[in-house]
């Protein structure tokens, strides 16, 4: 048998608990969302306008990779 989730403490804590961790989780995705189009807009507007070179432009993104990854890492503290 498969399922999403597995209760295995009796009575309705665990509920509570996946209650309380799936909505951190959605904050967590809405907020790196965000951040990466954010990210997206203005340094694409940036490059189409000339402003970033292709050394700049691949410097630049594996930066935004980390930021989201800071991001995600702090979010469950």
């Amino acid at each position: 048998r498969v399922a999403d989730i597995y209760l295995i403490k009796p009575g309705l804590q665990s509920i509570e608990d996946f209650l309380i961790i799936s909505a951190k989780a959605r904050s967590i995705l809405h907020r790196n969302f965000m951040i990466a189009l954010t990210y997206n807009v203005v340094a694409g507007t940036c490059a189409l306008m000339g402003f970033i070179n292709p050394l700049a432009a691949a410097i630049l993104m594996p930066l935004s990779s980390l930021a989201l990854l800071i991001s995600t890492l702090g979010g469950w503290k």
